[in-house]
């Protein structure tokens, strides 16, 4: 289907990234930019969020993770737990306007507008917030399961 698509295209871009240097250069306006680790760590998780308020998942998973990465070990993110908060960001994202597409789903299930929804969807984007703050700083929170078959 369409995902092979997206998919090759994303694979593309990120082999021109990597070929033109992006990352490396990416990864060092962040550190100078960002001073602290709390710093880089919030600014990557705003610019998933925003990301994930416009973008497919599928294709901001395959875009911005080979991108991101070595801005996320440069501060000490285990590569699970960096994964995980990828894509609680972007499941924070997809129910966010502008686009808001799970907005749209629930709009075309139950015919109420989309302003109600997102009026009434505010309480679990908050909630939402809270947990990926929870995650992001703690990652034990996602990284017990995998630790327990070491």
């Amino acid at each position: 289907g369409p995902q092979i698509y997206i998919i090759g295209c994303c694979t593309a871009f990120a082999r021109a990234m990597t070929l033109i240097h992006a990352t490396a250069s990416l990864t060092e306006w962040m550190t100078d930019t960002f001073v602290t680790r709390v710093a880089i760590i919030l600014a990557i998780n705003v610019l998933l969020l925003i990301i994930g308020c416009f973008m497919d998942t599928i294709a901001a998973v395959l875009i911005a993770g080979p991108i991101l990465w070595p801005i996320a070990q440069s501060v000490g993110f285990d590569i699970t737990h960096f994964g995980i908060v990828m894509v609680t960001n972007l499941a924070i994202g997809f129910v966010t306007p502008p686009v808001g597409a799970n907005l749209f789903v629930a709009q075309s299930l139950t015919g109420i507008s989309i302003t109600k929804i997102a009026g009434r969807a505010i309480p679990f984007m908050v909630a939402f917030l809270i947990a990926l703050v929870f995650i992001t700083f703690i990652p034990q929170l996602s990284l017990f399961l995998p630790n327990l078959s070491r």
